[in-house]
């Protein structure tokens, strides 16, 4: 007789992207189960996290993950210095398990990086924009914008760690 169960009755973790019921016994031909049909993994496009209530997670990773994401918070005050320190943390975490952690890493490593990136278009549109001077207010709302993203971007994903829930994407 296999054993079922309810999707419905589980956090958010394993409910997002799967409906239904599941076969513990085996977890073969369940949409967005693992392949070896491990009831406490999810694959989420292509990549396998473990559930929220790992007991080896609550420690060493979340802690990391949460000192990543107060670096990155600090970037915003000491002009991004903090943030190096951060994004130094979030690869020595990142690691080869895919957990929630991990997920969080990674954003927080993309994340670095496309800041990085609109910092450099946006040095170059100021430049262009401040040489002519009724470009000047465009530029500061495009600086202001970028502000807002990475603000955004920052307290959602620290949020979701805080509640056990994977990086956006």
């Amino acid at each position: 007789m296999n054993k079922r169960i309810h999707l419905r009755n589980r956090p958010p973790l394993l409910t997002c992207g799967v409906s239904g019921v599941a076969d513990i016994s085996t977890g073969a031909g369940q949409p967005g189960w693992s392949e070896g049909g491990n009831p406490l993994t999810m694959s989420d496009y292509g990549r396998e996290y473990r559930y929220a209530d790992d007991s080896h997670e609550r420690g060493g990773e979340r802690g990391l993950a949460h000192i990543s994401y107060a670096l990155f918070a600090l970037g915003i005050f000491t002009g991004n210095l903090a943030t190096i320190g951060g994004v130094i943390a979030a690869y020595m975490g990142r690691g080869e398990r895919r957990t929630i952690a991990g997920s969080h890493f990674e954003y927080l490593i993309r994340t670095f990086w496309k800041a990085i990136l609109w910092f450099v278009i946006l040095i170059v549109v100021t430049a262009i924009l401040w040489a002519t001077i009724i470009g000047i207010l465009p530029a500061i709302l495009l600086w202001l914008a970028y502000g807002l993203w990475y603000i955004i971007r920052v307290a959602r994903g620290w949020v979701r760690l805080t509640n056990g829930e994977l990086a956006p994407y």
